[in-house]
């Protein structure tokens, strides 16, 4: 008896100590909400806790420049983003957000690291991907030699990667 006792003062601290108003963080109308906590407790739904989205559905804000998370929520706040996301889930998560909470979302979001995802699928199959990818990068560049040949190549120029050649603009 003593024992469950215990936990469950214990549970009750923890809760009251941890959690002191899990209902008012999620609040987007409330100012004095912090952008850690609106991207841990809200953004985190979506984009997951470090912006790297398990869902293919939504995109991964990790690493993302600061500048563009900014112009991206403005757009959504100011309803310009008129794509099916965004008017189905951010034009009302971005409604309240203030300018600061804005401006902190983009910093946590820019301050994480990227987590690529791992290829999933065998590995004959992976191995198969790579060389229609391959084959389809060689196949562009000749395409892109014979649309710009040397004398009139002013906005391409062929590059060297890791395993693949491809045209990069200038």
């Amino acid at each position: 008896m003593k024992s469950s006792t215990l936990a469950i003062l214990i549970a009750a601290a923890a809760l009251a100590t941890g959690c002191a108003n899990p209902t008012r963080s999620r609040n987007l109308a409330d100012p004095s909400v912090t952008a850690t906590t609106l991207a841990q407790q809200v953004c985190s739904n979506c984009h997951g806790l470090t912006g790297n989205s398990i869902s293919p559905n939504f995109p991964n804000l990790a690493a993302q420049m600061e500048g563009y998370l900014v112009a991206q929520l403005n757009g959504f706040k100011s309803h310009n983003r008129r794509d099916p996301p965004g008017f189905e889930y951010m034009w009302g998560i971005s409604r309240s957000l203030t300018d600061d909470q804005i401006q902190g979302l983009a910093a946590y979001f820019a301050a994480q690291k990227l987590q690529r995802a791992p290829i999933e699928g065998a590995a004959s199959q992976i191995e198969a991907g790579k060389a229609i990818a391959s084959v389809e990068s060689v196949r562009r560049q000749e395409e892109l030699k014979q649309k710009f040949p040397p004398d009139k190549r002013l906005a391409y120029r062929i590059v060297e990667v890791p395993e693949i050649r491809r045209a990069r603009p200038d």
